[in-house]
């Protein structure tokens, strides 16, 4: 049943790029261009069982070489709330970002140091309805870099820090994984893109994080898939996005494989699908 529901998300995700009429004069991997580097932008997310929007301004430095992004928003999702505010420096192909914000979990999941954290104490909890209320705040740093190999590759890399005020034992709907507060995460993708196709890419994660008062790393693998959704004549977006768990068993490190990924399905997998409208302001 599950691996039913994959392949319809992946088979939804893809028809959705194909271009349809009139609205097929822009290239499927527009996003993946760099374009649209210079004004007000008004950025809205549409993802099952959540809704996103945000206001931002890209201002160019020296000539559009380098810029500036000053970003505001928020996130209404049905396990909890996020408000934000997002400072970015592109230098070249260097990123360099700053957030701040405020969470509100309101079905959120706390567990006592010896407590069942697995996927399937979760199912538990989520159909008995054992939520906490759990509100903090957050501070996180990026820096990335973008690579264009040529037209058709391109290599991006981030690292971020985050460091919150939540509780110990919480679980994170975001990243699939129970940690004490704060965590270091890196993501590697290498595109393989095509104004006709979009943007196809294979991922590497690594997430250390604290938890019972030790740090792990855990390694996840999978791929993306962004291109043109055609609902709108320019600017839109479809994400589509899986990433796995192996449990430890390539490159070492922390066998997280119970606990890690969406409590609904049954294996160790965290799975996006988003549509994203840009608005030129």
């Amino acid at each position: 049943m599950q691996i039913r529901k994959v392949i319809s998300c992946v088979a939804v995700a893809l028809a959705m790029t194909l271009p349809v009429g009139a609205h097929a004069d822009q290239r499927l991997d527009w996003i993946l261009t760099g374009a649209g580097d210079k004004g007000t932008y008004a950025t809205l997310d549409f993802v099952p069982g959540a809704l996103g929007a945000a206001i931002e301004q890209r201002v160019p430095v020296y000539g559009g070489v380098n810029g500036l992004t000053l970003r505001a928003g928020a996130l209404a999702a049905v396990p909890y709330g996020n408000a934000q505010a997002d400072v970015e420096f592109r230098l070249v192909v260097l990123m360099l970002g700053m957030s701040g914000g405020y969470r509100d979990l309101w079905r959120g999941m706390e567990f006592m140091p010896d407590a069942d954290m697995s996927r399937m104490a979760r199912r538990e909890r989520d159909a008995a309805g054992d939520f906490e209320s759990i509100k903090y705040g957050f501070w996180e740093g990026r820096a990335g870099v973008v690579f264009p190999f040529n037209e058709y590759v391109l290599l991006l890399n981030s690292q971020q820090y985050r460091l919150s005020s939540q509780p110990d034992r919480v679980f994170d709907y975001q990243n699939g994984i129970v940690h004490d507060g704060d965590y270091l995460r890196s993501d590697t993708t290498l595109y393989l893109k095509h104004p006709y196709f979009g943007g196809f890419g294979i991922s590497y994660q690594a997430l250390n994080f604290p938890l019972n008062y030790k740090r792990h790393t855990q390694h996840n693998f999978g791929f993306q898939y962004l291109g043109r959704a055609g609902l709108i004549r320019s600017n839109d977006l479809i994400v589509f996005s899986l990433m796995f768990h192996n449990g430890g068993k390539a490159l070492g490190g922390y066998d997280n494989s119970d606990v890690y990924g969406m409590p609904m399905l049954r294996g160790p997998i965290q799975a996006l699908l988003a549509y994203r409208v840009v608005l030129d302001l």
